[in-house]
């Protein structure tokens, strides 16, 4: 007969839990187990499971489209935000992935307008996370709205807001003015309220860039610490920068093909990190005057060129001999 002392079962400070369950953050399958536990741990673990909300459309191209996005979209994440509001309170970052029409093969086009933009369904679940004051980060990759106000809107949501990367593709690119929101319903930002820290942007950056200088734009972007511009004409990156370079002190270009980088560095009297990558090297093309010029500034001693980190990636691209043979 088994005669030693009943095991006594220690119970862990709510403290040391939170402590411990901010640690798997990403490991959002222990963090479900470890929900169901008890319920004490439940509002930690839900916490570190709600934290990143990344959301990726299948492919348009896959038999069961239109029933997976309905089922995620509307009968989930809706449903689920609507029946416990609290738990998109918890939601720091937000990437959204995939919401681009132009994957959609002919065929497959009535069946989505039948069902409507794939942004429609997610409607309420966004504005809802949107709308976190937990809410500090937005992505959004190869992302399709109607309407660039639309997206105006959506961001406007977000008054905690300090990192944006945006790729976006709309049909109606009109810049809204002055931003037509439900103030009543508390949807919206006063003006140059949110204070953008680091702003990502590639391809269609020109109606952003309009959107942020009128004076009913809830973002004000001329404190901005981290720029990053991919894919973007020179002449909007020069006008960009031009605008919110007075701050900054990390500015990365990818895939720059031509124009002179010096015209830069009279907006940005503060830069310490300077990054170009995928700078093109072709046959016809190379980056040679760029770099030159850049190293130039360093030997000029009169010149104020505060950079303290330079990184220059080249992508070589050359035709072999075999290929212009006739």
């Amino acid at each position: 007969m088994d005669t030693s002392p009943p095991a006594i079962m220690m119970e862990l400070p709510n403290e040391l839990v939170d402590c411990i369950l901010d640690n798997l953050v990403f490991d959002i399958a222990t963090l479900l187990s470890c929900a169901l536990v008890e319920r004490a741990w439940v509002q930690s673990s839900q916490r570190g499971i709600f934290r990143h909300i990344i959301l990726e459309l299948p492919s348009a191209r896959h038999e069961n489209f239109s029933t997976l996005v309905n089922s995620y979209l509307t009968g989930r994440l809706d449903a689920l935000f609507i029946e416990k509001p609290h738990l998109a309170s918890y939601v720091q970052s937000v990437q959204l992935r995939g919401f681009a029409g132009e994957n959609q093969p002919e065929a497959f086009i009535p069946t989505c307008r039948q069902l409507g933009h794939p942004v429609a369904f997610a409607k309420t679940a966004l504005t809802a996370v949107f709308r976190a004051p937990s809410l500090t980060q937005i992505s959004l990759a190869r992302f399709d709205i109607s309407a660039f106000a639309e997206l105006a809107s959506l961001l406007s949501y977000s008054v905690h807001l300090k990192v944006l990367d945006a790729s976006v593709v709309s049909e109606h690119w009109d810049v809204p003015n002055p931003l037509i929101v439900d103030i009543a319903a508390g949807t919206t930002s006063q003006p140059r309220s949110i204070h953008l820290h680091e702003l990502m942007l590639s391809r269609h950056i020109h109606p952003l860039t309009i959107w942020f200088r009128k004076e009913s734009c809830p973002f004000e972007v001329r404190n901005l610490q981290v720029l990053r511009l991919s894919g973007v004409e020179f002449s909007q990156m020069i006008d960009l920068v031009q605008y919110v370079g007075e701050n900054l002190s990390e500015l990365q270009i990818m895939s720059l093909q031509l124009g002179d980088l010096n015209n830069y560095f009279e907006h940005t009297p503060n830069l310490r990190i300077l990054h170009l990558g995928n700078l093109w090297q072709t046959d016809s093309y190379i980056p040679v005057p760029i770099i030159q010029a850049l190293f130039g500034r360093f030997s000029n001693q009169d010149s104020k060129f505060p950079i303290q980190h330079l990184a220059i990636v080249l992508r070589p691209q050359h035709i072999e001999p075999s290929e212009t043979r006739h």
